[in-house]
């Protein structure tokens, strides 16, 4: 067992490592309805952080262990491109949806993929964090129904693999353990819990919701004194055009309320109020 002040030592190296290594962002997810074609643009961040925490007295195990976790980029790379429509991802990621809602139709899919690896050493440990971000953009069709637009795909996961570039596929693989990067099953929540916005002055209605950390897996070996965690905390925004209501599973496009007549009756009463004494000082002064 690690002494106390060992523990503290760790901690502190790992907070300095995740200071200094360049930023990743929580996984987030932007879907924009264009119910005019019936269509809709996702784009959808699947961002983690893949931290390695090795003391010293293990440091020939590193390499070891980097080499052992498979679904992870180990330089500082980018990729991007475009998938045919007869590729494996594509047909994957369009299976992942049609899960969820056999109407929905992939038009389009593109992809952009990095990873940044930052290291820091002590007299004490090593830290290796490497962030990976990758971006699916894409364009789906057969969502609208008259005036509701059908959202129950928006929690899908690919549980096939991608190709996107090096070594990623989109699942991470530590030990004996997979984790799907790919994956907003948290979002199946329903609608009508999620946080709505609706602005007059656009005229666009917003729906928020933030899942928290979804995912924050540990593995550690030798008494402690290696330690790998990786941490998915996803974020999720849905906006149209238009003043729009939800249930369950669907956004509905209607025609926002009217004020009530209240509201008129009592800025009319002001006005009234406004002129009556108005017109009683003008009275006055002569």
């Amino acid at each position: 067992m690690m002494k106390k002040s060992m523990v503290i030592a760790a901690l502190a190296v790992v907070a300095a490592a995740m200071l200094t290594a360049p930023a990743v962002n929580a996984t987030s997810v932007t879907v924009s309805l264009n119910p005019g074609n019936d269509s809709a643009t996702v784009d959808a961040y699947f961002n983690s952080t893949l931290t390695i925490n090795v003391s010293n007295s293990h440091l020939f195990l590193l390499s070891q262990l980097i080499t052992g976790i498979s679904g992870i980029l180990l330089h500082n790379i980018s990729y991007s491109g475009n998938m045919s429509n007869h590729s494996i991802s594509f047909l994957a990621v369009n299976a992942s949806l049609q899960e969820k809602d056999r109407n929905v139709v992939l038009n389009d899919l593109s992809y952009s993929l990095a990873s940044s690896v930052s290291n820091i050493s002590t007299d004490r440990y090593n830290v290796t964090v490497i962030g990976t971000s990758a971006m699916l953009a894409m364009n789906i069709g057969g969502i609208l129904n008259k005036s509701s637009v059908n959202l129950s795909w928006r929690s899908f996961q690919v549980t096939k693999s991608l190709e996107m570039g090096g070594s990623f596929d989109g699942t991470v693989r530590v030990n004996s353990d997979s984790v799907n990067v790919f994956n907003l099953s948290a979002f199946q929540v329903s609608l009508t819990k999620w946080t709505r916005t609706y602005d007059a002055t656009t005229n666009i209605t917003t729906f928020s919701y933030d899942a928290g950390t979804t995912g924050n897996y540990s593995w550690s070996s030798y008494g402690g004194s290696v330690n790998i965690s990786l941490k998915i905390d996803p974020s999720y925004t849905i906006i149209t055009p238009g003043y729009a209501v939800a249930s369950s599973n669907n956004v509905t496009l209607t025609s926002p309320p009217r004020s009530s007549p209240v509201a008129y009756y009592a800025i009319a009463t002001i006005l009234v109020i406004g002129a009556a004494v108005s017109f009683y000082f003008a009275r006055r002064r002569h």
